[in-house]
């Protein structure tokens, strides 16, 4: 399964912290994304949530193919 797929298959909001993981990546460079609005998310009062269909179809957006 890619991780797009992985992604997709979640059936609720996605937490930083998630994402952070499955993008195997430190809290902190999610959050870094976050301000600078490179990566989908929303919020809910002042938290911060991930669509997993949305996030899935941005990292398939950002692979890039082999020549």
């Amino acid at each position: 399964m890619t991780l797009p797929e992985r992604i997709a298959a979640y059936k609720t909001a996605l937490k930083a912290a998630e994402v952070a993981e499955l993008l195997a990546c430190n809290v902190c460079k999610i959050y870094d994304m976050m301000k600078a609005n490179t990566i989908p998310y929303f919020c809910i009062g002042s938290m911060k949530r991930f669509d997993p269909a949305t996030l899935a179809a941005w990292v398939q957006n950002q692979t890039i193919e082999p020549l």
